[in-house]
């Protein structure tokens, strides 16, 4: 759903797994500093706008009163390798060429989208900082790599909760984007689309509408419909509609997006799981329960292989098969796994944050139903 703008998050990252796994190489045509931004941007760049299935109770009962209380143990980490190589080459670096100098700019883009990747905002929060700063040193405030950290960082703000923040440094780096390359350049476009997700999170859903569809046909015009960028913003214009309540409309788009991510991708990719799990939303939202929670529970289970149970993209999976569940008053089953989501949501996101919040009160719901 698309969350309140009151979290005072700053991030915490989710305990490690050690564990090698599949690589997705990048784009050739993106940008230079960061890779690809499909499988990092695609779930976190946009806001759950699923409506609450319930309201709050009053005073809620204990929840050890009502829930035995299971020890959650997470024991990996995703891209553990891909990390522990880039320090290891950062390092390197450091040692040839000094700290912060631009021959690391590459490495240190490419260690904060694996962080970001991770769940672990605040870590790659602090790469992209020191990254900022750096190419400001370098190259200057308009540099095109300096621009590009810029979105990273105000995409990662708005992960944290901190949409404000987040739309006022993604504005100001669109707009000097759109002066210096033009409206129809890649950076642009990611840009604008990071812009339009960070004001759809704050229910600004019109507004945030005519921005994607106008980099969504500029996309199919300059790039073409296989495109990451062009892929992430159709991702984000049907999460839109999903959120006006134009469910149809969500379904057609994601489920095109899907077919398309399948020829692409192929069926296991991280973000191919995103677009199954809000075409599962989509589905839920229209009734059709069984086709809803056939895919959320498949989708569930390979993302908890691929990342993890304590990662981000993991807990909403959760979260939205409890949804069904309850829909499907399937409610011991539902009570069970959001607990666990609010529990690992709390460790991983922080109690203030707008997700952790929703997750808390649709857990009183439950005890309380």
């Amino acid at each position: 759903m698309i969350r309140s703008i009151t979290s005072t998050f700053t991030g915490r990252s989710p305990a490690p797994i050690r564990r090698l796994l599949p690589h997705f190489p990048k784009d050739p045509a993106a940008p230079h500093i960061f890779p690809t931004t499909s499988q990092g941007d695609f779930f976190n760049g946009v806001s759950k706008p699923l409506p609450e299935v319930l309201t709050v109770q009053a005073e809620p009962l204990l929840r050890s009163q009502i829930i035995n209380v299971p020890t959650v143990s997470v024991e990996s980490r995703y891209r553990q390798e891909d990390e522990d190589h880039l320090r290891l080459e950062l390092f390197g670096l450091e040692i040839l060429y000094g700290k912060d100098h631009p021959k690391t700019f590459s490495t240190l883009g490419m260690l904060g989208y694996v962080l970001m990747n991770q769940g672990r905002y605040k870590s790659a929060e602090e790469i992209v900082r020191r990254l900022i700063i750096a190419s400001r040193k370098w190259k200057g405030d308009s540099d095109l790599n300096t621009l590009e950290a810029s979105i990273y960082l105000g995409n990662i703000w708005v992960r944290q909760g901190r949409h404000v923040k987040g739309e006022k440094i993604l504005r100001r780096t669109w707009e000097s984007l759109r002066d210096i390359h033009g409206h129809e350049h890649r950076c642009t476009l990611d840009a604008m689309r990071s812009l339009a997700l960070s004001i759809a999170r704050q229910r600004r859903l019109k507004e945030a509408e005519e921005m994607l569809v106008w980099a969504l046909e500029t996309c199919e015009r300059v790039l073409n419909q296989n495109d990451s960028s062009t892929l992430e913003i159709m991702f984000g214009l049907g999460a839109v509609y999903f959120g006006q309540g134009r469910l149809k409309e969500a379904e057609e788009l994601q489920k095109k997006l899907v077919v398309i991510m399948l020829r692409v991708l192929g069926p296991d990719h991280p973000s191919i799981l995103v677009a199954r799990t809000v075409l599962g939303m989509t589905y839920a939202n229209q009734g059709y329960l069984q086709k809803a929670t056939e895919i959320q529970a498949q989708v569930l289970e390979t993302q908890k292989n691929l990342f993890g149970l304590a990662h981000p993209n993991t807990l909403t999976s959760m979260e939205n098969l409890s949804r069904t569940w309850i829909r499907q008053s399937r409610k011991s089953e539902a009570l069970k796994l959001i607990f666990t989501c609010f529990q690992l949501s709390t460790e991983v996101l922080g109690a203030n944050h707008p997700y952790t919040v929703g997750r808390s009160r649709l857990l009183d719901d439950l005890v309380q139903g």
